[in-house]
């Protein structure tokens, strides 16, 4: 008679070891590249969030004919007729009236008891909070607007406290979105830093214009007659150092935190990914 004891024996305890240990290999091989795929499909979103970015503001020239300051200048009354938010005041709302032109540089001027736009907020205001009045365009409250971008309203955030909301990236941790100007691309010096996250004073949030080359006179920048876009990338950090130009795409100047950043000038990749 068969030994059906025989036929019925489970797994013994080594042989379940064995198949866990195996299980266990495959994990760590598959692992690393899930996690590839992973970074590699929120690079992509980032990339394709700052390509529809700059799409906006195209759309912006094409219906004012100027693109949008990323303001950084001193608005004080004695500057700014030198100032390029004058300069395109005068080109793209030429209608605008002499109180309306006051109350926006009152409440952009710090001397006047304003507060002072940072780059990443400059972004939000001009692609969809001015509204459709020539004569008072700067007008918060009317919900009459021209809407270039449709902004993710629960990425919206004013950590700052001053009522100009900034756009946070998605997978960049608690950053916005830097938007800056070729015209004010000199105003954004190392004392003038846009705050980009929770921490208004974090050293480690700060941008400053690319460059292609710094030894040349004037310095040749990256985009010199439209604008950069930065996305601090994954790492949630734009650069550890804004005392020096960083050169793109050679990498000079780099420092750990500019690898991971994506621009618009990068065709989507990371800083890292295109240096030569």
């Amino acid at each position: 008679m068969p030994n059906n004891r025989s036929r019925n024996r489970g797994f013994t305890l080594v042989e379940m070891l064995v198949v866990l240990a195996i299980i266990a290999v495959l994990i760590g091989l598959l692992l690393p590249a899930v996690m590839a795929a992973v970074n590699s499909a929120r690079r992509s979103q980032i990339a394709l969030e700052i390509s529809q970015l700059a799409q906006a503001l195209e759309a912006y020239k094409n219906h004012f004919g100027d693109y949008p300051p990323s303001m950084g200048e001193d608005y004080s009354p004695a500057n700014r007729a030198n100032t390029a938010v004058e300069r395109h005041l005068r080109k793209c709302f030429p209608k605008i009236s002499p109180a309306a032109k006051e109350g926006f540089y009152n409440a952009i001027d710090p001397s006047s008891g304003g507060q002072r736009l940072d780059q990443g907020e400059a972004l939000v205001m001009w692609l969809s909070q001015i509204r459709k009045d020539p004569r008072n365009p700067f007008d918060l409250s009317s919900d009459n607007r021209h809407v270039f971008y449709d902004f993710d309203q629960t990425r919206l955030v004013d950590e700052d406290g001053d009522d100009f909301p900034a756009y946070r990236a998605k997978h960049a941790k608690n950053t916005c979105f830097i938007y800056m100007e070729s015209k004010t691309y000199g105003a954004h010096a190392p004392g003038n830093m846009p705050a980009m996250a929770e921490t208004t004073t974090d050293p480690l949030l700060h941008v400053r214009p690319y460059c292609l080359d710094i030894t040349s006179t004037p310095i040749k920048a990256v985009n010199p007659t439209s604008f950069q876009i930065i996305c601090a990338g994954q790492d949630g950090e734009f650069s550890n150092d804004t005392s020096v130009l960083k050169v793109f795409p050679g990498g000079g100047n780099y420092d750990e935190a500019d690898q991971d950043n994506i621009t618009n000038f990068s065709d989507g990749y990371r800083l890292q990914d295109k240096i030569p």
